[in-house]
């Protein structure tokens, strides 16, 4: 098996466990790829730190190729607020995303928006 199947193998097998809560679109308006994160989906208690923060690196790499298709190097986020509360959300996970992403990426985040219920 290569590197490559691998790698979508293992794309797809986090999927299945957090890509209720996290995905990457296609914003053709603003030429770029976004990380579209529905915090209602988010069961922080429940999380592998490890394994989300590999899947977030995945969804990055792929907004940053659909960001490329428009002469783009940098990516959107779009955070879902709406049916949130204490139990989905955690400023831990939170903090330990921002910083993964921050370190990961540095430079690369254009815009971020939060959609307010």
């Amino acid at each position: 098996m290569n590197a490559l199947k691998k790698n979508v193998d293992r794309e797809k097998e986090l999927e299945k466990i957090y890509g209720d809560w996290v995905k990457a679109l296609d914003n053709k308006d603003m030429g770029i790829g976004v990380v579209y994160f529905d915090v209602e989906q988010i069961m922080p208690g429940g999380v592998d730190y490890g394994k989300a923060g590999e899947y977030m690196i995945m969804i990055i790499l792929n907004c940053l190729e659909i960001s490329k298709k428009y002469g783009n190097d940098q990516v959107g986020s779009l955070v879902r607020l709406e049916g949130a509360t204490s139990k989905n959300f955690s400023y831990k996970f939170v903090k330990y995303i921002s910083n993964l992403v921050t370190e990961a990426f540095p430079g690369r985040l254009k815009e971020a928006h939060i959609m307010e219920p």
